[in-house]
């Protein structure tokens, strides 16, 4: 694996785990104050949340399946800005490890294969 695609890794499970943790705490919270409007509040806010677990879900992918690092590190970092407004900062953690493998991903420049001189044969 590619330094870029494990810190999009590690940022995804973060953010995807933080997500999962503050919904549950929003949920706790607003059936513990019976609060009606704060349940309205927590729908929109739900609804958010199951944008940036797509959002996380769709980097993922990207990461792995797209052989184009550039592509790969403006997608990244497109996607971490995103995941940032939408979550209200909630997804800092998550958001900063995306930017950070989108920032490796522009600079990450693959090594050319080598050959071995004597009989030509390309050196694991």
């Amino acid at each position: 694996m590619r330094s870029y695609q494990i810190i999009t890794l590690i940022g995804m499970i973060l953010g995807i785990l933080i997500e999962i943790d503050s919904f549950m705490f929003l949920g706790m919270v607003s059936h513990m104050a019976n609060d009606m409007s704060l349940e309205e509040q927590n729908v929109f806010f739900y609804g958010k949340m199951g944008i940036a677990f797509i959002l996380y879900l769709i980097i993922l992918i990207i990461a792995f399946a797209v052989k184009n690092s550039k592509a790969v590190g403006i997608i990244s970092i497109i996607f971490s800005i995103i995941i940032l407004f939408v979550t209200n900062d909630w997804g800092l953690v998550g958001s900063a490890l995306l930017l950070a493998g989108g920032i490796v991903a522009l600079v990450y420049k693959s090594k050319p294969p080598r050959y071995n001189p004597d009989t030509g044969e390309l050196i694991q």
